[in-house]
């Protein structure tokens, strides 16, 4: 059982410790990769998107994306940006926008997921 459940904040332990519950600060916002892959996926040239946050000196993190498009579609990455940028929140807009080939040679597990990890590692790399 957890015997800290029920306990108010800062309340003291029998050995006198003081647990004290860090909460996140409501004035920093939470990135949604998931809600902007989503998104993004829905336009016509686009067949998969993948966002990742990177570090950022102001704010914490922000989301960058990579975008492989359909066969035979055509778009830049300023267009797709432009095209996002009413449809999510403006600390959720990537910052930056990568279009790929393909997703295989960044990193993808066996069963076919892009792996988040190296994906973003790539991201830092091409911000070097």
């Amino acid at each position: 059982k957890d015997i800290f459940r029920f306990m108010p904040l800062d309340t003291p332990l029998p050995e006198k410790k003081v647990i004290r519950r860090r909460r996140r600060s409501p004035e920093v916002p939470t990135l949604a990769p998931a809600e902007v892959e989503e998104v993004l996926s829905t336009h016509p040239a686009v067949a998969l998107a993948q966002v990742v946050g990177i570090p950022d000196a102001r704010l914490g993190e922000v989301p960058v994306a990579f975008v492989q498009l359909r066969p035979g579609a055509a778009a830049a990455p300023e267009e797709l940006l432009a095209w996002l940028g009413p449809r999510v929140a403006g600390f959720r807009l990537p910052r930056r926008l990568w279009i790929v080939p393909e997703f295989e040679s960044i990193g993808m597990t066996a069963s076919g997921k892009v792996q988040k990890g190296k994906l973003r590692d790539h991201a830092l790399t091409l911000l070097r």
